[in-house]
């Protein structure tokens, strides 16, 4: 049951629930129910009638409007109907809707971009407001304008008389209310304020009584202004009657959360109002995400943050119709999914052009749409406060119900059963004249994200070698995202004889002065590794970079050496290695198993890596690599990411950190035992970190 007594159908949202905080509570911990990966999918369709249509929730497709009109405690939504199109039955059921997108997206989403073309853009009502004279100068672009019946009236303004209310268009901004999944104006979808509409943004904040501003859009995308800035970059600003202070400032990888206090100078009386801020920075220039892990991430945080009673989610982009049509829509669905077993994306969007023109713009924004939720449906809520943490992890040990696996094996395996996007490519990996660089050819960069090496010569001579051979750009390492900021680390393999120069290359380039080795001598079978780094007294070259080893320092645990690195120019650089050898061994010495003997020493070594980079001011990423840059990689970097957002978020989500992981390299945490190994050493970090503070 919901806080208002409805039946929740799907819970696997519920950590995120609108309203987790009241207004000016600091606690934002989610409750941590759980749902397991993907049992939002096999759940049965309970609580559906012998019509097919849920007893709590009753569309009517007669409200051309896409209002909520009221039936006791239930709200009418559109009925069952099929794309004209694709005669596909809209709403989706939820267990048919891995095969509805799976159908959708043959001979090139075909079917979705005929669906996406079949919905009416929805001009058919007046905007006669944004076309006024007085207001033209309001509108970010002209084509894109604010219905009359759906539009946000600010209280007019004073003219230069003194007649109250009386100012032409004051009452005006380039704004629509948009109707959620069961509140009205749930939403108000906007344009990306202009220098002569922030005083009007900043009023219809607070008259609305909105607490948290969504953006999609960063303020200038290839040359190109997309948002002018409406709040200040530190301090205070006052704009017309509303003084904005920036309180505080939070920015991760793929977003920023910002805390400003908004006051209004008209009204001394009135307390002042702290708005969350919440910009999505992960958006690509062209196109669409790559993958919609970190967009819902983005959304879970922004419903964390938006109290109960709070008016309009207040969301925009640069035009306010694209993006902010698709954060609309997914929230919407989302919102659907606790309630009823199926998806009606077409219908919303059908339902939101109603209130607002062109909202989701294109058929690429259309399709992610579809890809995020069943990322949401498929991953389950698994995201865990970390004062639930270790009785988590007790229960996920154990055998499920009517079950021979545990918690930990449905996890595991769900991850195990994700597919990357079709879009990905390894093309450059598995080239020809590079597969002899590969430790192993399962495990190789992303095409989007590998990391790329200066070619060694021109492209011209590359294009017209025989051989075909690029002598160029590739190595087998990819850009891993950190939690805090893009591109945190590269994840690579052991270095081989053939590629030791193009790894001290790529340190060197990207400015690498920490480097993590998660091997030790010998391995399994008993067989010694190349060594990439040369002997004390005898310096090696490396295509124009010196080597020279500096010293050597046991730690118990890992070995610390440092190494002076210099290129031609004779800039020098100091490169720490730090290589964990706490792994496990048979009787002959040789290494055994993929995790460490002890979770509290590892989760030392990863603390200690961090904060020697930190000491140092290193401003590259840390490279991390095992034999094959999967493995023991990935269980490295996803300590690392839990570490971090335990520390500021207070809440461990094992299971979307190594999906999002693999969704940039192949197999990281390769295995059961590692991705069990990383819950220990949550709960280790988490036992040590209490205690400290």
């Amino acid at each position: 049951m919901d806080q208002d007594g409805r039946p929740v159908l799907n819970s696997y949202d519920h950590s995120a629930i609108a309203g987790n905080v009241e207004i000016g509570c600091d606690d934002l911990s989610p409750d941590g129910a759980v749902l397991y990966p993907g049992e939002c999918l096999r759940q049965q369709p309970a609580l559906i009638s012998s019509t097919g249509i849920s007893p709590n929730t009753i569309r009517d497709s007669s409200n051309i409007y896409g209002g909520l009109t009221t039936i006791g405690n239930a709200h009418l939504s559109l009925s069952q109907q099929r794309s004209p199109n694709t005669n596909a039955i809209i709403p989706i059921p939820l267990t048919e809707f891995a095969t509805h997108i799976e159908r959708q997206k043959l001979n090139n989403n075909r079917g979705f971009i005929q669906e996406f073309e079949s919905i009416d853009t929805g001009q058919h009502f007046t905007w006669e407001n944004s076309t006024m004279e007085v207001n033209r100068h309001k509108n970010r672009y002209a084509n894109v304008v604010a219905y009359d019946h759906s539009r946000v009236i600010l209280p007019p303004e004073d003219d230069e008389d003194g007649c109250l209310g009386q100012l032409p268009g004051s009452d005006y901004i380039n704004a629509n209310y948009i109707d959620g999944y069961d509140r009205p104006k749930a939403y108000i979808a906007t344009q990306g304020p202009l220098p002569e509409t922030f005083a009007d943004f900043w009023r219809m904040v607070w008259e609305e009584r909105s607490y948290t501003i969504v953006v999609l859009t960063r303020l200038e995308e290839r040359s190109r202004s997309k948002c002018d800035q409406y709040w200040p970059s530190r301090g205070s600003s006052l704009y017309g009657s509303y003084k904005v202070t920036l309180m505080e400032t939070t920015e991760l990888a793929h977003y920023c959360i910002r805390t400003l206090r908004l006051e209004n100078t008209r009204h001394r009386n009135e307390p002042g109002r702290d708005i969350q801020h919440c910009q999505f920075t992960a958006w690509p220039d062209h196109g669409v995400p790559i993958h919609p892990t970190p967009f819902l991430m983005f959304l879970k945080r922004v419903k964390a943050l938006n109290p109960m009673q709070a008016g309009p989610i207040i969301t925009h982009c640069s035009a306010g119709i694209g993006r902010t049509g698709a954060f609309i829509v997914i929230d919407f669905q989302l919102d659907r999914l606790r309630y009823e077993n199926s998806l009606d994306v077409y219908g919303c969007v059908r339902a939101i052009r109603s209130q607002r023109q062109y909202m989701v713009q294109t058929d690429d924004q259309y399709i992610f749409i579809h890809d995020a939720l069943l990322d949401a449906a498929q991953s389950g809520s698994t995201e865990i406060p970390n004062s639930k943490l270790l009785q988590h992890v007790q229960t996920l040990s154990r055998p499920q119900l009517h079950s021979e696996y545990t918690g930990i094996d449905i996890e595991f395996n769900t991850l195990m059963s994700l597919r990357v996007p079709k879009c990905y490519r390894a093309t450059v990996a598995n080239a020809t004249y590079n597969i002899n660089k590969n430790v192993k050819l399962t495990v190789v960069p992303w095409d989007f994200n590998r990391v790329e090496l200066p070619r060694q010569f021109p492209k011209s001579v590359i294009d017209n070698n025989e051989n075909g051979d690029d002598e160029g750009d590739y190595i087998n390492a990819s850009w891993i995202d950190g939690y805090r900021s893009r591109r945190s680390y590269i994840a690579t393999q052991l270095p081989m004889a053939n590629t030791v120069a193009d790894f001290w290359h790529m340190l060197w380039i990207h400015e690498c002065s920490i480097v993590a080795m998660l091997v030790k001598q010998p391995n399994e079978q008993g067989e010694r590794f190349f060594v990439y780094w040369p002997s004390p007294g005898y310096p090696e070259n490396y295509n124009g970079l010196n080597v020279d080893f500096v010293s050597e320092f046991d730690m118990g645990h890992y070995w610390l050496r440092e190494f002076k690195v210099t290129d031609e120019a004779h800039h020098s650089r100091t490169i720490r290695q730090f290589q964990f050898i706490d792994w496990a061994v048979d009787c002959h010495g040789r290494a055994i198993g993929d995790v460490p003997l002890n979770s509290e020493r590892f989760v030392d070594f990863v603390r200690q890596l961090h904060q020697t980079k930190q000491q140092f001011g290193s401003v590259g990423p840390i490279c991390v690599h095992c034999l094959d840059g999967a493995g023991r990689t990935g269980t490295f970097i996803a300590v690392s990411l839990i570490v971090c957002r335990a520390q500021l978020e207070h809440v461990v989500d094992l299971f979307t950190t190594v999906k999002l992981l693999r969704m940039q390299r192949p197999n990281m945490v390769e295995t059961r035992e590692q991705y069990e190994f990383c819950y220990r050493g949550a709960i280790d970090f988490l036992s040590s970190w209490e205690e400290g503070c």
